[in-house]
């Protein structure tokens, strides 16, 4: 599991992301996990969305 490496040291909530979403087989393992923050995790999510469309 790896952690956002992008704002280490805040008071934000920490999320979990999938590398390889759930809904495309991904698992609940440590090689497919990355702890990011709570607004990194919305940016994914928003990027991942865009270049689904």
């Amino acid at each position: 599991m790896q952690l956002c490496y992008l704002y280490p040291y805040n008071e934000e909530l920490i999320h979990r992301h999938h590398l390889r979403p759930k809904s495309q087989g991904g698992k609940d393992t440590y090689s497919n996990l990355v702890l990011v923050h709570q607004c990194c995790h919305q940016q994914l999510h928003a990027s991942e969305l865009v270049e689904s469309e």
